[in-house]
This record gives structure tokens, sequence and C-alpha cells, in this order.
């Protein structure tokens, strides 16, 4: 329990400057020089009008009496001094009634309100015994009444506190002290002890659970952010590594089938020639026709998987040019036209604005090629595609919107990974291989910008990419 000592003995700190010793005789002449404050005390205003209206009444008669022609000037003059004597006198009977009413009273309030607090004070005289506590000193100290009565030592008085169980000192001066204390019931209180040169000194202690309980859940906060950010970190290295090891494993497979394939296609297109006699049976020459087509469309299949990987993979190089977005969609619109026709959809631009974006052509092209294929194909005959170019303050975004069949929302978050096709792409004959929304969203993030898709079932598909405008820097940087 907290004690005046210090715990390492030392002759120092706010708990030495209380064992100062003090004369009783002079102890009690301070005391009697603090009760004798009321006899120093001012008169209020009320006093001083209430005592000048009976002097100005007395006045009156005094000199009416003085101005009488029915008395002698000696007896007229003697009433009016004792008329005067006695206004003076009843103006302090008057002043000192009123001093003493106040002088009651105003300890009186200043003792209730002190004693209903809800901060534990106590007063110590230089001999640290107590003076006074109030009803919350008690209780947060876990004190009975009779453990805290007047003349009770200080180290009497922390020995038998209940309450702190614990204390953590964070201010030991000569005349403050603080300490923060644990108590029985799990609150924490903290004690704060300051004195006067004279070595008398007060207690005020402050509930601070709640201040205490803020402060821990703080700090449990941030431990979990950071074991959070470590895992995320972690995670993120691991799946950045995953990612390497996809891309390498996808161009390796790429490279090595590629290699026979070519060998497939060529042999068989050199059987078709039949450069050594004819096959005999017409039969051959089809079953030649559907090998060589069949690798044909392999090979494009790993190709599409190769660069989709050397996309991935930061391995592509760039031929950035200034790309007018005008005649790139009014280009884009040309090359699909004969197809859209066939399947009976109406391809247009609704709007298209004439900024420019610093790209590579050919990336741009497969990139909007992809989607419009995509619209085509999940888009039943009767519907139509938009390609649709916005101009921002600080970019361009291209949209590709048709009236197809749609997905669920669960659908489109996984239709920018590799391999993942729509649901109806199992319902109806294609060729792909799902690569067209990862390749499309690969080639808008190397260009500076970003791929989102909205589709809802049964209404249609809305695939928007933002494009970085062209700058002056990069005009610049491109001339010199």
């Amino acid at each position: 329990m907290l004690t005046t000592e210090q715990s390492d003995g030392a002759d120092k700190g706010f708990r030495a400057s209380q064992n100062v010793m003090v004369d009783p005789a002079a102890d009690q002449k301070f005391s009697l020089s603090i009760l004798s404050w009321r006899d120093l005390y001012p008169p209020s205003r009320d006093t001083v009008f209430d005592a000048t209206k009976i002097l100005i009444a007395l006045l009156i008669v005094a000199a009416a009496i003085f101005f009488s022609e029915n008395l002698d000037i000696a007896p007229r003059a003697a009433i009016a001094i004792a008329a005067i004597i006695f206004a003076i006198a009843l103006i302090q009977m008057v002043r000192l009634d009123k001093i003493e009413a106040e002088a009651d009273t105003t300890p009186r309030i200043l003792h209730d309100t002190l004693e209903h607090m809800p901060h534990g004070l106590a007063h110590w005289d230089a001999n640290a015994q107590l003076l006074w506590c109030n009803k919350a000193y008690r209780k947060l100290m876990g004190l009975d009444a009779n453990k805290a009565e007047q003349g009770a030592p200080y180290a009497e008085i922390m020995t038998e506190a209940a309450n702190p169980i614990s204390f953590d000192a964070r201010k030991d001066d000569e005349h403050h002290r603080v300490v923060m204390a644990k108590c029985a019931d799990d609150k924490v209180i903290r004690i704060e002890d300051i004195s006067d040169p004279d070595h008398h000194f007060v207690t005020v202690i402050t509930d601070n659970t709640e201040h205490h309980k803020a402060a821990q859940d703080k700090k449990n906060l941030e431990q979990q952010y950071r074991e959070l950010a470590k895992q995320y970190h972690a995670e993120k290295i691991a799946a950045e590594a995953a990612s390497r090891s996809k891309t390498s494993f996808l161009a390796h497979l790429s490279h090595d089938m590629r290699t026979p394939l070519n060998h497939i296609i060529g042999f068989a297109d050199l059987v078709q020639h039949e450069p050594y006699g004819p096959l005999g049976d017409n039969r051959y020459a089809n079953y030649i026709a559907d090998i060589k087509r069949s690798g044909e469309a392999l090979l494009d299949s790993f190709a599409s998987i190769l660069d989709l990987a050397q996309l991935e993979g930061g391995e592509t190089v760039q031929n950035n040019q200034d790309v007018e977005m005008y005649k790139f969609v009014q280009q884009s619109l040309r090359r699909h036209a004969a197809r859209t026709k066939r399947a009976g959809l109406k391809l247009e631009a609704v709007n298209v604005c004439e900024s420019h974006v610093e790209a590579d052509p050919a990336l741009l092209r497969r990139m909007i090629d992809n989607l419009i294929d995509n619209a085509i194909r999940f888009t039943q005959e009767g519907g139509s595609i938009v390609l649709n170019c916005w101009c921002g303050n600080d970019g361009v975004v291209l949209e590709v919107t048709d009236s197809g069949i749609g997905m669920p929302k669960e659908r489109v978050e996984l239709l920018s990974q590799p391999f993942i096709l729509g649901e109806a792409a199992f319902s109806k004959e294609h060729n792909g291989l799902g690569l067209g929304i990862a390749t499309s969203r690969a080639i808008a993030e190397l260009s500076g910008g970003s791929l989102v898709i909205d589709s809802n079932p049964g209404i249609g598909t809305t695939v928007a990419i933002t494009l970085p405008t062209k700058t002056a820097d990069s005009t610049l940087e491109k001339a010199a």
C-alpha cells in the first residue's frame, strides 16, 4: 500500500517532503489564523445599502430635532448627537450581523459542495494527519468511516485502504505526486497529492477506469492492426510468388507445346499436297485437313496463353503512340461490322469523344476486339452492341455494352481471372478459352488504366475501361 516513505529509503520526492515535523504551537497559530478570516470579511453590497438607509433616516430625524423651535439649542444639539451615535451603532450592529450570517453560510455551502463531488478529496496537515475527507474519497479508497477520522495518519489510512491493490508511480516531485492504482473491483483510480510550501497537502482521487479501458482497447487494436498488416504482407508476397510461378509455368508450357504443334501442322500440310503420290482413299485428305485445322486452333490457343503470361509478367514490349480515340472507335466498328451483321446484331457508337491517349495501338486493338467478340458470342439475334467513348478530366472511358444474356454478380467477380467462362459458354458452341477478359484487363493495367464489369442476367453486360489521357510531359518525353 502507499506510505509516506520512499520505496528505496531515499530522502527525496513528495513522500520525503511530508516527513517534516512541525511545532504544534506554530501549527495551532496557523489554524487560528485561518479561523480569523471572518473578522476581515468585507461587508456586502446589501449590508452597505441597509446601513445607508438607516443613517439617512436618523440624520433626517436629527436635523428635524436640531432645527425645531420648541426646544432650546443645547437640548436640540444633544438629541441630534445622540441620534447620530445611535445610527452609527445600529449600522455597526447590522454590519456585524450580516457578516456573521454570511460567514456561517459560506463554509456550509462549500462543505456541502465538496462533500458531494464525484472526485475523492482529502486535506492533510504538515504532519501528514487527516484534517478532512469527503464521501467519494472513502468510497474510492475502500475505507470505513471510522478509518478516516480527523487526525488519522496518512500512512495508516493508506495501509487500511481496501481497494488499491497495485500502484504505478507516474510522478514523484517535491510538491507533487501522481500514482495510478488498480483496485480490487477492477477499477483504476488516479491518486494525486499536491502540497504547499508549509507541507500541508491535498489528495485528489479520480476514477480513471473508462480512460484506462479506452487506452487498453486502443493498444489492443493497434496490436491487431500490426498483426493483420504483417499477415497481409506475408500473404501478398505468397500471392505474388504464386502468380509468378503460374506465369512462368504457362510460358514454358506454351513454348514447349508450340514446337511439336508446328511439326504436326507442317507435316499435315505436306501430306495434303501429296508430293510422293496419291493417298488413295479420299477420306485420308479429309482426315489430314482436320488434323491441320485442329493443330492450328491449338497453336492459336497456346499463343494466347503465352501472350497473357507475358502481359501479366510485364514482359510485353509496348510501342506507345499517340492514339486518337475517335479514329480508333470508327476502325473498331468497321472491323466487326460484317460479323455482327451475319449474327443479326446491331453495332453502333452512341458517344465518341476526340481525346488522345498514349498507348500501344496493337494492344488496344486486341483489347477492344476481345470485348466485342465476347459481346457478339453472348448476344442473341436481334440484340445490339454499343461502343462508347467518354472523356473525363484525367482520362478516357471506353465502354462496350451489349443486350445479351448477362450473368450474376458472383460470376462477374471471377471473369477477370484466366480460364473463367460465363455460364452460357457451356450451353453454346464456341472456341474460347476464357482468356478474353483476363487479357483485356492485363492490357488495360499495362496501359495505366483499369477494367470494370457490370452485368445483370437477362439485361446485358457493360465492360468499362479507363485509360489515361495524353499529357504534355509525355509528348515532350517522346520528342526528346
